[in-house]
């Protein structure tokens, strides 16, 4: 039988099924590829081709570090028909270019770089790139590129003309290695919302301003995903980010402080240490961030803070009274909160009779939170938590689920009685930090 002859919603069904999905939009995982058997269900027929090829290119993956033949046809492809790239919802693309033969097969397909490529591309560029800002394609053979400027220029070069092909995205990936993106004229991207900056090595970090050139030129840009960045943008602000996640980052004290001026407006953030592989800095005290989220307690509901890298290293610079958080009690929309307990009580590295602070979850916790999920909390905690539950009626009347994973299993039964006769939800299940979802955990 043959797929034509299925009814057209059933056709389309499975045509939706193949295609991406929203969790591929919500997810910023590099790595994506379309499925497979879509593409080949686009090259059956007219008919199927028409309804298969526009899914195919809602997300494009333009790394041109690898297998560069292969991007800039599709470089070429979206350049000659205009149609095809105002399809594509989200591009995925990496800012490093490679001289190396072995991924990108020259020989098979002639220049790097034909004159007629170089005219048609800086035209293009041309429309909604400042050409101050990146370095005009020329023709280029293999040979050309022997020096590490002459691949990074490039590598920037080529990521500028796969952001100003797609006019319509709504989301980037945007992965490198070194250097940052060419600056791009006001309200090139009316339509993007979504914008991931991730480092493309496990060695070291990307300072967020490599974003800059894009973010300055999309005002509606709500939610930023960050991988491995290791520096905040100085007297810059992003009034429209509402949703900042920075996983296997190492912001330090200095840049967390910027914290309020850079996303004004900021409702929820994500936050975990990624150590040593991405800085030799410090990371950024408790108490410090702390202080920056207090700045923001007007507009903040959801926070979530984990540690990925654990080394005693961390702490060396950080003294016993930056040890632990500042109370939240004085946030004021404050409605989610994912921490470890190391933030709320002095951990093993410090001397708990140098803190001159002394937290408690009742005098923690703000009065607006609903929902808290605290790790690694230990048995000698507990009466801090039955003194939680003590307090809800009275001071967190909005308080309707307590996440404790990692907690004594024999001391489970108190605690859930505590709270459940609250009407306060309590589970003991571990949620982790996904490093490429957009998703909150909470």
């Amino acid at each position: 039988m043959s797929l034509l002859s299925l009814p057209f919603e059933l056709l389309i069904a499975v045509i939706s099924h193949l295609s991406a999905n929203q969790y591929d939009f919500d997810n910023v995982d590099h790595y994506y590829k379309p499925d497979v058997t879509l593409y080949r269900l686009a090259q059956t027929c007219t008919t199927l081709g028409d309804l298969c090829i526009p899914k195919l290119y809602e997300i494009i993956n333009l790394q041109t570090y690898v297998y560069f033949s292969r991007q800039r046809k599709l470089l070429r492809t979206l350049a000659a028909k205009p149609n095809l790239a105002r399809l594509v919802k989200r591009v995925i693309v990496d800012g490093s270019f490679s001289n190396d033969a072995k991924w990108h097969r020259y020989s098979d397909d002639g220049p790097v770089i034909s004159v007629a490529d170089a005219k048609t591309f800086n035209e293009i560029m041309e429309k909604k790139v400042d050409m101050t800002t990146v370095t005009p394609f020329r023709e280029m053979q293999q040979a050309d590129l022997t020096e590490r400027h002459d691949c990074k220029s490039l590598g920037r070069s080529l990521s500028c003309l796969s952001l100003a092909l797609v006019p319509n995205i709504r989301s980037v990936i945007f992965i490198l290695h070194y250097g940052s993106l060419g600056s791009f004229k006001t309200d090139s991207f009316p339509l993007l919302k979504d914008f991931s900056l991730q480092h493309a090595d496990t060695e070291f970090g990307v300072a967020f301003e490599a974003a800059n050139g894009v973010l300055h030129a999309a005002p509606g840009v709500n939610r930023f995903i960050g991988r491995a960045v290791d520096r905040f943008a100085d007297n810059i602000s992003y009034p429209s980010i509402k949703k900042l996640v920075l996983v296997y980052s190492c912001i330090d004290d200095e840049d967390m402080a910027l914290l309020p001026t850079l996303v004004p407006n900021l409702e929820s953030f994500s936050h975990s240490y990624g150590g040593s592989m991405v800085s030799y800095e410090s990371p950024a005290s408790p108490r410090t961030i702390s202080t920056a989220l207090l700045a923001l307690k007007k507009t903040l509901k959801h926070v979530e803070l984990d540690i990925y890298y654990r080394g005693d290293e961390m702490w060396i610079n950080i003294d016993a009274d930056d040890g632990i958080m500042e109370s939240l009690s004085q946030m004021q929309t404050l409605q989610s909160l994912i921490i470890l307990a190391s933030y709320v009580y002095p951990g093993k590295e410090f001397d708990a009779s140098l803190t001159s602070r002394k937290l408690t979850l009742v005098n923690f916790l703000p009065r607006s939170i609903e929902t808290l999920h605290i790790e690694e909390l230990k048995s000698d905690h507990l009466q801090d938590v039955l003194d939680l539950a003590a307090a809800a009626p009275a001071k967190f009347s909005k308080l309707s689920h307590v996440r404790l994973p990692e907690f004594d299993t024999s001391l489970h039964d108190d605690v859930c009685r505590a709270f459940h006769q609250l009407g306060i939800a309590c589970s003991f299940e571990t949620v982790e930090m996904d490093e490429y979802t957009t998703a909150d955990c909470a």
